[in-house]
């Protein structure tokens, strides 16, 4: 790395000059007079920069990578021909000039410094692992831009990612596995992240009491073969996957990102909330299934409801293949409601702008459907017939 920035240096060392003198001419001249004394300011601030970067880089005190040094070229190359253009825009004002070119310095040498930053703790890093000689029946994971996983094992362990100011902390009290990030990063380290953080958690015990989850970004993914009593997962941006038994309560709150249960036949009530996303269940069997939808379809396949179905959405189709549910409630704005249900339903649909199509009604259950702008088309599945 250091010949690479020494390469550098000696590049702008021999071009800036070289391109200075090429408006030789215009030294004379009042109209350029203003735009040769800012060229060689910048010109002088830029190899000032690299000076210090490569005596940090000498010292070891950073080690940058070739991306760095071609930011920092691009920076130093970009700096004096914005300088050169907004002095002969600003036709030599001073006031116009210094208060550009001040506001041009800052957004570049953040610019600079914010991804070089951001490449450097790239860089560090790692994967490491932790075994978990505790017990514990709760688990607590609270952290920032993770990709979480968890699955059955033979032990408990946990395999994490970290970098040198972002690390991993991660402790068992009063029988709850407590896992979260301690971020030493000063405030301009934080400019730009191109971080990418990843939680792997193997549970060797199979019944877990409470599982609480708060993410801002990453996909969270419970695996097969897990029974939980309760879950609550908040997510702001990324999937949420749920394959494992979700006994008592489950909830789900996620901003941006599509939000999947399938092949969980004991589960207990469902609560989803989410923005913009899809919501899919597949093979589920639970007791109550309440979804608050903004933007986005719904898909209901083989999904049984013990109790009561309730959804309201503002803009996306509610498609039910095989669905079931003792009582359906469906309230949308704008989108399509479609497919099949199992049992015979007393049937009240409505749309203010679409079609209405629906079976004959029988009194075993309430289907009531609500669209302001859109199609309902429901129909009994053929494999089921009500009596």
């Amino acid at each position: 790395m250091i010949p690479t920035m020494g390469t550098l240096l000696l590049y702008f060392i021999v071009f800036y000059p070289i391109l200075f003198v090429s408006q030789k001419k215009y030294l004379n001249d009042d109209k350029y007079k203003a735009l040769s004394k800012w060229f060689l300011l910048s010109y002088s601030l830029g190899i000032l920069i690299l000076l210090i970067l490569l005596f940090i880089c000498i010292n070891g005190y950073i080690k940058f990578n070739i991306v760095l040094a071609m930011i920092i070229a691009g920076g130093c190359l970009v700096i004096p021909i914005i300088y050169g253009i907004i002095m002969l825009l600003s036709k030599g004002n001073k006031i116009i000039s210094i208060v550009s070119l001040s506001i041009v310095s800052l957004i570049v040498i953040s610019i600079i410094f914010g991804v070089g930053n951001a490449v450097y703790l790239k860089s560090t890093e790692v994967t490491n692992s932790y075994v978990i000689e505790e017990k514990f029946d709760n688990i607590n994971i609270a952290v920032d831009t993770d990709d979480i996983n968890i699955y059955l094992s033979d032990e408990n362990k946990i395999v994490y990612v970290e970098n040198k100011y972002i690390l991993l902390e991660k402790k068992v009290k009063s029988n709850t596995l407590f896992i979260n990030r301690i971020d030493n990063r000063k405030f301009y380290n934080r400019l730009f992240n191109f971080s990418s953080f990843k939680i792997d958690l193997y549970l060797s015990n199979d019944n877990i009491e409470t599982l609480t989850i708060n993410n801002s970004t990453g996909d969270i993914e419970i695996h097969e073969k897990i029974t939980i009593k309760n879950a609550t997962i908040n997510n702001s941006t990324g999937k949420i996957s749920i394959n494992s038994n979700v006994l008592d309560t489950l909830y789900l709150e996620n901003s941006t990102g599509n939000i999947s249960i399938k092949n969980c036949n004991q589960m207990g009530n469902i609560s989803i909330d989410t923005s913009t996303g899809d919501v899919n269940l597949s093979s589920v069997n639970c007791k109550q299934l309440d979804i608050n939808i903004s933007t986005g379809n719904t898909n209901l396949i083989k999904t049984i409801v013990e109790k009561d179905f309730n959804i309201s959405g503002s803009t996306g189709n509610v498609f039910l293949d095989d669905f079931d549910s003792k009582n359906i409630y469906i309230d949308l704005s704008t989108g399509d409601v479609t497919g099949t249900i199992l049992t015979g339903k007393l049937f009240n649909a409505t749309s203010d702008t679409g079609n209405v199509i629906v079976p004959e009604s029988y009194s075993n259950g309430v289907c009531k459907i609500t669209v302001s702008t859109g199609n309902i088309n429901i129909k009994y599945t053929t494999h089921y017939w009500p009596q």
